[in-house]
């Protein structure tokens, strides 16, 4: 009997490291100040791998297949207030990161791999496998730096966090072969921050003083 190898491998990685940022420093008096930083990012990674041989009983097919995708994310949205800032209708720090939450990316994977192989009826081996990995480390901070003097009005600190990180991987085998094999491995690594803060020795006098960190929910 002849044999025969057939290989099929396929690599998707995608590295993102979009930053919006904004920064208001200096001695300022104004009715109001709004500084405001939104990253609204989509990404994807796909890979597949597939590897056919058609059915003969007179050749021992070994077929193999791989897929791997990889996302990595460095995504920020930043927001600064220092210096001397001075309003009578109030102060607003406000970041906003959004990851896959635009349009078509609403319903996509961050990361997916699929990997087949289909074998001969002869006495081969298949093995197909795929692997996906997320490592995300996105970043929503709105700071009032240490030594800021903030006066008037209301101030609002705010930074927000929603994120859709999804991943899938799938082998299959298929086929006659003596020995198959299909296996997947799909991970997602998330150290995202949602950060809002007044530094140490920050001086504010307001009307009102809010400070929030929310990581929404994505259904």
């Amino acid at each position: 009997d002849q044999t025969s190898v057939n290989i099929a491998a396929a690599v998707g990685v995608n590295v993102t490291a979009h930053k919006a940022k904004a920064l208001i420093t200096g001695d300022y008096s104004a009715e109001s100040f709004d500084a405001k930083a939104e990253n609204s990012a989509n990404y994807r990674a796909y890979a597949t791998g597939a590897s056919v041989v058609i059915p003969d009983p007179k050749v021992n097919g070994n077929v193999l297949s791989m897929g791997v995708a990889v996302s990595v994310n460095h995504n920020e949205a930043d927001v600064k207030l220092a210096g001397n800032l001075s309003s009578t209708n109030g102060v607003k720090a406000n970041s906003i990161l959004r990851q896959n939450l635009d349009d078509r990316f609403a319903g996509l994977l961050a990361a997916q791999s699929l990997a087949g192989a289909v074998g001969s009826s002869g006495q081969g081996v298949g093995l197909a496998g795929a692997v996906s990995v997320v490592k995300t480390y996105g970043k929503s901070s709105a700071q009032i730096l240490s030594g800021a003097v903030i006066e008037g009005g209301d101030v609002v600190v705010d930074a927000l966090d929603k994120s859709r990180i999804a991943v899938r991987a799938g082998g299959l085998t298929a086929g006659g072969s003596t020995v198959a094999l299909g296996a997947s491995f799909a991970l997602v690594y998330d150290e995202n921050e949602t950060l809002a803060t007044v530094g140490n020795g920050a001086s504010i006098s307001a009307d009102s003083l809010s400070v929030k960190a929310e990581k929404q929910a994505v259904s």
